[in-house]
């Protein structure tokens, strides 16, 4: 009896491993193939095309069309986006200096960054509201 359980339990068990092999084989044969289109149609556009091409800018409209395509909440942030949030023209740190969130509506100070530019003399707490972060 424990032979035809155990039978049966390792056939279900490969059953189960090949069809997810198998589904997750046809997803990366859908992602190959669809890139090979968007290059080939990137190719043509770039060499047919009248006037001259930025791939920069092709490829950003691209992304930020595939994302805004997902849900509002999706974004995508190039690293020199990303640079340009942590750093300024002089080197220094941007920022209030803490982690901020909506806490029923309000811009909350969720967690103050020890050694942040606004917690100096404890002006930022937990729990504080933001409501200066809507002005600016």
């Amino acid at each position: 009896m424990f032979k035809k359980y155990f039978r049966f339990l390792f056939i279900s068990c490969l059953v189960i491993l090949f069809t997810s092999a198998t589904v997750y084989q046809d997803k990366l044969f859908e992602i190959s193939k669809n890139l090979e289109i968007f290059t080939r149609v990137y190719k043509e556009l770039n060499t047919g095309f009248v006037d001259d091409l930025d791939p920069n800018i092709m490829m950003k409209t691209a992304i930020d069309a595939m994302v805004n395509s997902l849900d509002p909440y999706t974004n995508y942030v190039t690293e020199s986006q990303i640079e340009s949030y942590r750093i300024s023209q002089d080197d220094r740190y941007q920022g209030i200096g803490a982690r901020v969130g909506l806490v029923d509506e309000e811009y909350t100070i969720l967690e103050p960054y020890a050694g942040g530019p606004r917690l100096g003399g404890g002006k930022l707490k937990a729990g504080d509201k933001a409501p200066w972060l809507l002005t600016g």
